[in-house]
């Protein structure tokens, strides 16, 4: 699954890059910045600067480069950053490289692909056009623009393969420009709501009443929580009826019958579709790795484990012969992780991944849905216990758990035991996601970088707090209430009591300052969950009118 045209383009290069070693890569900053776009982000930590060439500011040498590699065997793709300077080297698209192989009677061919962004950025004139119907009408050249990831991905193949040239135009607004104007947007409204609105009139409010509403907004904040899981509960019981092929949900339809007159599904989910185990095990499993995902890396780590689902590793392997290395192996394969030992200069790092490779080979002929690429990932480098190869090593040992003793029925047990109060089944349960860093993990964050002091935990008690707080505690309030067991509602609200209050933010920083101003502290996750709902939901869309503090201090 793709989510953006930027992610599919990268994707596909780094394939066809992987298979071809006649395949490179050329252009303005497309190396280690990773090209204006960052569609090109993470390749040349893969294939080196060899294939993933930064050229000076030229575009008249970006594509003669190309046209002259490519009449020599090579298969260049050509990133130009803006659209509007393929002007600058219209000679050597439509004379030269769009009519070698007319000129030479098919016996010269060119395959080169000339990448480029092209449409409106709000750059000016020089940086905001749309120039493909100029070159519609060359002889000897093709032009593509695509209009979906999928669309993105396939039609690359396609022109990466063709024999001829190929101009492939891309809209800004397909990659990290967008995410630039997002970021524009983001930063005018929080500076717009750097002071709340009551900031200046709350002083006499109750603390009381403060404490009461956020409270009260600690579990709307869960509910949210719980209904994005109760859709993706739903989804899988779909999923495993499409695949064991059941009758559809709106019987025989006739021939011909128009979309628009179709019934509207009012399909009810039965207690046996609810209760199978192994959908449940799948969710806390998504759960848990976008959890473990952090802010930077939670949709690559969500989308490995949809495509590397639980059941992958119960049908089509053997889980009682599974170790956790075997594991690591095929999750670093998935997300594309294992760099080439020749790359690495560590002897240490160099011999492990050789070690994975090796399982990773065996098992990947049994894999068969999509992996990611190095460049999904981000290595922040102000906190590498948060790197994404540390937390994969951690959910390793999460997921061979897991396929020892279910993960549910484990928690229905804690939670119900007698002999616990809240805060030993708290205690308990952060257990079950805990991992001590072992073996090769004591020393390293990621391969090839060894750590500049020894790693006790791959997931320390805040990142299981984390876990507990946005999975086991929704999860366990929605099996509660779908199977009407009041137990487990009672020692779930009693746990969330005693999680523990997470590290300071802007957000909770914003709250404290203006809202509480010392009449008390936020002392456990729950007061801090109702603040973020309150800020986000409320102090953000400026909803004075709905809030119960507005109300108080609005009144007037």
């Amino acid at each position: 699954m793709y989510t953006t045209i930027a992610q599919a383009l990268r994707e596909t290069l780094a394939d066809e890059m992987r298979k071809d070693k006649n395949v490179f890569i050329l252009g303005e900053d497309v190396g280690v910045f990773g090209g204006g776009y960052q569609i090109t982000k993470g390749l040349i930590d893969e294939f080196g600067p060899e294939r993933v060439r930064d050229t000076p500011i030229s575009e008249i040498a970006i594509i003669g480069t190309a046209i002259g590699a490519a009449i020599t065997g090579m298969r260049p793709v050509a990133e130009i950053q803006f659209s509007d300077f393929l002007a600058c080297a219209m000679d050597q698209i439509v004379n030269q490289a769009a009519k070698f192989s007319l000129m030479s009677g098919g016996q010269v061919n060119v395959p080169i692909v000339i990448r480029a962004p092209q449409g409106a950025t709000g750059r000016a004139a020089q940086h905001s056009q749309s120039l493909e119907a100029w070159f519609m009408h060359v002889p000897g050249i093709k032009v593509v623009i695509p209009s979906t990831p999928y669309d993105a991905r396939g039609l690359l193949f396609s022109a990466m393969r063709d024999g001829n040239p190929v101009l492939f135009l891309e809209h800004y607004l397909t990659s990290s420009f967008r995410e630039l104007w997002e970021k524009m947007i983001l930063d005018e409204r929080s500076e717009r709501l750097a002071t709340i609105r009551c900031y200046e009139h709350n002083n006499e409010l109750d603390s009381a009443v403060i404490q009461r509403w956020l409270n009260k907004l600690s579990i709307e904040r869960i509910e949210l929580k719980m209904r994005r899981y109760d859709e993706r509960l739903k989804e899988l019981i779909d999923d495993r009826k499409l695949f064991l092929n059941e009758p559809p949900r709106y019987g025989e339809i006739p021939f011909g019958i128009n979309p628009e007159d179709l019934p509207i599904s009012e399909h009810t989910y039965t207690t046996r579709e609810l209760a199978n185990a192994h959908i449940w095990e799948q969710l806390f499993y998504e759960g848990i790795m976008e959890a473990l995902g952090y802010s930077k890396n939670q949709e690559p780590f969500l989308r490995l484990a949809r495509n590397l689902q639980l059941k992958w590793f119960t049908e089509i392997l053997n889980p009682p012969r599974l170790t956790e290395e075997d594991i690591q192996a095929i999750l670093f394969g998935v997300a594309g992780l294992l760099s080439a030992p020749k790359r690495i200069d560590d002897t240490e790092s160099k011999e492990y991944v050789s070690s994975l490779q090796s399982r990773w080979k065996h098992f990947q002929k049994m894999y068969h849905k999509e992996c990611c690429i190095e460049a999904d990932w981000q290595f922040f480098r102000l906190r590498p216990d948060n790197f994404p190869t540390v937390r994969l090593a951690g959910a390793a040992t999460i997921i061979f758990n897991l396929l020892k003793k279910r993960l549910l029925k484990t928690l229905v047990q804690i939670l119900k035991n007698k002999e616990f109060n809240s805060k030993e089944r708290y205690k308990e349960i952060i257990n079950l996601f805990t991992v001590d860093a072992k073996g090769f993990w004591e020393t390293h964050y990621r391969f090839g970088e060894p750590a500049k002091k020894n790693l006790t935990k791959l997931i320390g008690t805040s990142r299981s707090d984390e876990i507990v707080q946005n999975v086991v505690v929704p999860l366990c309030f929605l099996y509660a209430r779908i199977f009407k067991d009041k137990d487990v509602r009672k020692a779930t609200l009693d746990m969330y009591e005693n999680c523990l209050p997470a590290s300071e933010n802007s957000i909770l920083r914003t709250i404290d300052e203006q809202l509480i101003k010392e009449r008390f502290k936020m002392k456990n996750a729950k007061l801090q969950q109702g603040a973020l709902q309150l800020y986000k939901f409320y102090c953000v869309e400026e909803k004075c009118g709905e809030c119960t503090i507005g109300k108080n201090v609005f009144k007037a």
